[in-house]
């Protein structure tokens, strides 16, 4: 994951100058998805399906912790 993670930086930049609104997050998420499953479609792994799932949060120097489950 670490591989897709690296490739993925060469993407479009996200500013620290833009602000929320609801109509912008929708084409930012579905940009950034769109980006992130095309880099993981390159590196060819037939055996596995993929799922991408992007959270925008405001940024506050806090840590953010996402916990999943099978």
């Amino acid at each position: 994951m670490e591989q897709v993670a690296e490739k993925s930086d060469a993407g479009t930049p996200v500013s620290n100058d833009k602000t929320y609104s609801k109509e912008d997050a929708a084409i930012w998420t579905k940009q950034i998805s769109q980006e992130v499953g095309s880099k993981i479609m390159e590196l060819k792994m037939k055996r596995y399906k993929h799922v991408v799932q992007v959270t925008l949060g405001q940024q506050l120097g806090a840590g953010c912790l996402v916990l999943l489950s099978e």
